[in-house]
Formats: structure tokens, sequence, C-alpha cells
């Protein structure tokens, strides 16, 4: 029995997987993590998956004529000489490109958690992030607390895009040239 145990572990990738995995929780359960034997498919597509090309697109069109078009429009002059149209103008503008790079993090975050959970499943969450595979450096963390720094990450650069977007928008003043440089960036 054994011998055909270990030949059928050494012709299935699946069942190596498996048993690597499960070595790797017992090995790491010893050393007082709480790692778990679980299927890690669906954390390994959530955290290793693509860009949002989508939701950049879409930043890079709505966000590119932000400041530029009053430009073009010859109405940003008139806006800048009123007495609150410098300060207040702008720094609402900037608060509008960051509200709009949130919500569209927000619905961005939600559809692959979405996704991930609906093809795949996301089990295990408390436990630590060692019970998946995938490589990390030293750390305590769960796979929930790891996912939510991961979170942050992305709508910290979301939100940088959209900042850069509209001060490209306001230096350069053209729609297109703006569109282009975010396109570049």
């Amino acid at each position: 029995f054994q011998i055909e145990y270990h030949r059928c572990l050494d012709e299935s990738p699946v069942l190596q997987r498996v048993n690597t995995q499960y070595n790797r929780c017992v090995e790491l359960r010893e050393s007082g993590y709480h790692a778990l034997l679980l299927y890690d498919t669906g954390w390994i597509s959530y955290f290793t998956r693509d860009v949002d090309y989508f939701l950049i697109i879409g930043l890079i069109l709505l966000l590119s004529g932000i400041v530029s078009h009053e430009s073009e429009n010859g109405i940003l002059p008139i806006v800048r000489t009123t007495v609150n149209g410098r300060k207040n103008t702008l720094r609402k503008k900037y608060l509008v490109a960051i509200s709009g790079c949130t919500v569209g993090w927000c619905i961005s975050e939600v559809l692959s958690i979405v996704f991930c959970y609906s093809n795949f499943y996301l089990p295990g969450g408390d436990a630590s992030i060692y019970s998946i595979q995938y490589s990390f450096g030293e750390t305590d963390f769960t796979i929930y607390q790891y996912a939510l720094i991961t979170m942050g990450i992305h709508w910290v650069g979301f939100v940088l895009l959209g900042v850069m977007i509209t001060s490209a928008s306001l230096l350069l003043k053209k729609t297109y040239v703006v569109m282009l440089t975010g396109v570049l960036l």
C-alpha cells in the first residue's frame, strides 16, 4: 500500500502540492503559527490578480478634464482671480478626484472579492498568512489582515494616480495631453 501511495504522490502534481502544503503547515504549527491546511486558490487568485486596467482607464478619462477643460474654455483665469476661487475650487477638485478614486477602488475591490469567493471560495481568513502557498516575509499576519493591507496599498495607489492626473490637468491645460500623460503614468 505504501509503495502505491508514494508512486501516486510522485505522479500526481495535485497530490504533491497538497502533501507539500500539509508538511509546511505541520512545520509552521510546530513553530507556533496558526497555519491550516486549506483550499487557497481563491486567496492566491485575490492576492496575485492583475491591475484593474478598466478602472485606471476610467480614472484617466474622468479626471483628465477636471481642470484642463476650464483652461481650454478660458474660464480658469477668471476662477483664479475670484476671492475664493483659487483655493476652494482647486481644493474641491482634488477632493472630487480623491472621492472618485475611492469609489472606483471600492467597486474594484468588491468585484474582486465577489469573483474570488464565487469562483474559488475564500476559507480560513483568520488563519496565518503562511497557510496559503504564496511568498511572504517574516510576519504574523492573518489572511484577513494581509488582505486589508493589500486593499490599503491599492487604495493609496489609486488615490495617488488620481492626484497625479488632476495635477497634470492643472499644469498641462489640454485634455488630450493630460490623457496621454495619464496613460504614460
